[in-house]
């Protein structure tokens, strides 16, 4: 059986997707981010791979600078 099918939520199955397309089809890294209706930004879902801990930083990074006004997308 295939573990995403074990998946007991949303998030752990994103999760285990991510994991999934690194570690069995060598990905260097993946991520998923999620749109939701009447946010403008997408919500970080899961992230797997060698740079997680950069993928993570950036975007807490991005999070504080929208708080305070001073990030726009371009």
């Amino acid at each position: 059986m295939c573990s995403a099918m074990r998946a007991k939520s949303r998030e752990e199955l994103y999760q285990m997707v991510c994991e999934a397309a690194v570690k069995g089809a060598k990905f260097t890294s993946t991520t998923i981010f999620l749109a939701e209706q009447g946010n403008d930004f997408f919500t970080l879902a899961a992230t797997a791979g060698p740079n997680i801990g950069i993928i993570q930083s950036r975007m807490k990074i991005a999070a504080i600078l929208l708080r305070f006004g001073s990030f726009r997308f371009v």
